[in-house]
């Protein structure tokens, strides 16, 4: 049997202020993928040298977080995508959040790059990694919340 993957047009955000905030969320996150790959064997490199793990494992999660951005964006664009997909976008976008806030309490406030920004621009690890990381989080939270792709409307709870 054949199953159809049936695309949707995404629903109507919040209030209009969720869309532009995603909007500049995905502006924010397709920089930070293309510097990120215009100097990949930088940035692979930085991620060798933050003792996250062996050689190939820091190259493997620096490829997956450059990959878990640029897959996150179709979600705040709100293209027409099926719903597993929106879904799966939605937790790539989570993904990418805890990873930046994770990596800026690993490392320490030393003032070494972050790769960020790949590896010829520098944002160095400390405060400035950190407010970024917040400032980021809490617009993931405000996305997520405004953009959220479930429907509410099909809930199990009786209603009394």
């Amino acid at each position: 049997m054949i199953y159809f993957v049936k695309s949707e047009i995404a629903g109507k955000p919040k209030n209009e202020y969720v869309e532009l905030i995603a909007y500049i969320q995905a502006a924010v996150l397709a920089i930070i993928a293309l510097c990120q790959l215009f100097f990949l064997q930088d940035y692979l490199n930085i991620f060798a040298n933050m003792g996250l793990g062996s050689q190939s494992q820091s190259y493997f999660m620096g490829a997956f977080i450059i990959w878990a951005e640029v897959f996150s964006i179709p979600f705040l664009l709100q293209m027409k995508l099926s719903k597993a997909f929106r879904v799966f976008c939605m937790l790539l976008l989570w993904v990418v959040t805890i990873f930046w806030i994770y990596l800026s309490l690993w490392l320490p406030f030393d003032g070494r790059d972050s790769g960020l920004l790949g590896g010829q621009v520098v944002v160095q690890s400390g405060l400035p990694l950190a407010a970024f990381a917040v400032i980021f989080g809490g617009l993931s939270m405000n996305n997520i919340w405004g953009l959220w792709p479930l429907d509410r409307k099909h809930s199990k709870r009786k209603k009394i």
